[in-house]
């Protein structure tokens, strides 16, 4: 924060008494938006107020941002972070399938949870594929599971994670052999939880990437449905 300049010889040659650092010094993954960008931030509250003018759609907001705000950063165990974001994934889930009419209750309860969570956040032009970059044990673990005969994408490792804590194969606990894992399988499912709130209330503004931790506090992005891959 201070830096200082030294010689050869160790003698002080220049220091700079200033702070280079002007972002709050805490992580960024707390929220998805900068706090200093007020304009998304207008955005976003002007489209939340006019969502919860619908009695029927303010419910359902209101439970998914509940259940958001919990998975982002909640005191606790990322077990517990995983369970929870999950549970609004598939509150979202059902919102969009289901109540829409794409899908009978029976046929919902009979689709794959990953194919469901796949044609949701395909229809919301949002990334299923596993980003090597910032994911490298969901990588493992899809070299793993592919040696298997699974294809695993993002969703796919969500999905398996979530399924391996929540019903444990006898003798051994999958999730906890990729080291590194559950922290990914975290960051990336609030990832899609966040992406998908904001796009049901038609956001087009910029968001943090709630897969990095580690980057400065003002770093956004589009979202990408604002500018969609072909």
């Amino acid at each position: 924060m201070l830096p200082v300049g030294l010689g050869s010889n160790g003698a002080v040659l220049w220091e700079e008494w200033r702070p280079s650092f002007c972002d709050p010094g805490r992580g960024a993954g707390v929220g998805w938006w900068y706090e200093q960008d007020h304009a998304a931030l207008s955005e976003f509250l002007k489209l939340l107020v006019s969502a919860f003018t619908d009695p029927d759609r303010r419910e359902r907001l209101w439970m998914q941002m509940v259940l958001a705000i919990t998975a982002m950063g909640a005191p606790g165990y990322l077990e517990h972070r995983i369970m929870v974001g999950f549970s609004g994934i598939e509150h979202l889930l059902c919102q969009q399938l289901v109540l829409s009419g794409r899908l009978t209750d029976e046929s919902y309860r009979k689709a794959d949870a990953a194919n469901k969570l796949q044609n949701v956040l395909a229809a919301a032009s949002i990334p299923a594929g596993i980003d090597g970059a910032l994911q490298s044990a969901i990588v493992n673990l899809a070299t793993a599971k592919k040696a298997d005969g699974m294809n695993l994408d993002g969703v796919g490792a969500v999905v398996w994670t979530r399924n391996r804590l929540i019903h444990p194969k006898a003798g051994k606990l999958e999730a906890y052999q990729y080291s590194g894992l559950l922290v990914e399988v975290w960051l990336l499912l609030r990832h899609y939880l966040v992406l998908l709130i904001l796009h049901s209330v038609s956001y087009q503004n910029s968001y943090r990437d709630l897969r990095v931790l580690q980057v400065m506090s003002s770093t956004t992005v589009p979202v990408p449905w604002a500018n969609p891959k072909t």
